[in-house]
């Protein structure tokens, strides 16, 4: 048995097909639609509060499509260190070898009884490969990125960020089960209003939009000319997790993790022959928001 990459990138593709099927089928190929909201204000001119129309309900089959989608992607990295060990031991690894392998993802460093830190070599998913492969892999965990050790928006930053947001999700979907919603993605930019109005806007971005709802409130020390309140035309709403979900924006979110764990898998193609790292294109994931 030769090692490659066929497998976690095959796991990728399948993640790219269930986020097709919720951003294109489900949500009309964007990942926040926008709503007209209509305004009410208060006697003085010092509050007013926007509302949406009508939200429709979620197709049904958001958590399952959701859930494989999420299951590929943590199955494509699992898959991955495995193919590590098929290199490692130059073929199929021992059976008590291939039923640790995994891909570890740690949100804080692991220290023993005298508070030093474990070493990968001890790391049951991985301790069994060469230490390049497992500095690699440590460099990648997400509590690697606390502290000034490298900045969050630097690339490896952002790969750890993927790595814990697909940690966070698996962990939501294993323990209770996803439950999409419609929620407040973005409130439209209000126009300047001078410091003299003492403006401030309210929105409810992140929480569970339904019908009729009150998605933003503006509220003024001084009443500002009317026909600037009309200049509020509309909100963007997403698809987030329910109760527990912390706001997450799951189409974002969820293509964020299926190109972060592509880039993982291609951080290893030196491992392996040029002829078995198939390639996967997705760069039409991102292209409309």
């Amino acid at each position: 048995m030769k090692a490659n990459l066929d497998d976690p990138v095959a796991r990728v593709e399948r993640a790219a097909l269930h986020y097709r099927t919720l951003k294109y089928d489900l949500h009309s190929g964007v990942d926040h639609r926008r709503r007209p909201v209509t305004v009410e204000g208060d006697d003085e001119g010092l509050e007013y509060r926007f509302y949406v129309g009508e939200i429709e309900p979620l197709d049904p089959v958001w958590p399952v499509v959701l859930g494989e989608a999420l299951y590929d992607l943590r199955a494509a990295l699992d898959h991955l260190i495995y193919q590590l060990h098929v290199r490692r031991f130059h073929g199929s690894p021992p059976a008590r070898v291939a039923k640790d392998c995994a891909f570890p993802i740690r949100t804080r460093e692991r220290r023993d009884k005298k508070g030093v830190a474990i070493p990968t070599s001890s790391w049951k998913q991985i301790k069994r490969l060469k230490r390049q492969d497992r500095d690699r892999i440590e460099r990648l965990q997400p509590y690697m990125g606390r502290g000034d050790r490298n900045p969050a928006m630097a690339p490896i930053g952002q790969l750890r960020q993927v790595l814990s947001d697909l940690r966070r999700l698996s962990v939501i979907e294993k323990r209770r089960g996803l439950d999409p919603v419609p929620i407040l993605a973005a409130s439209v930019a209000p126009p300047p209003f001078p410091r003299r109005f003492g403006y401030n806007s309210h929105p409810a971005v992140g929480i569970p939009l339904v019908s009729n709802a009150c998605v933003d409130r503006w509220t003024f020390t001084t009443a500002p000319p009317t026909e600037k309140i009309d200049r509020h035309p509309s909100v963007y709403s997403g698809v987030g997790i329910g109760p527990g979900g912390d706001g997450v924006d799951v189409l974002p979110a969820l293509g964020a993790c299926i190109i972060g764990v592509a880039v993982i898998i291609d951080r290893f193609i030196d491992r392996f022959p040029p002829s078995v790292a198939p390639e996967v294109d997705l760069s039409w994931i991102r292209e409309s928001r």
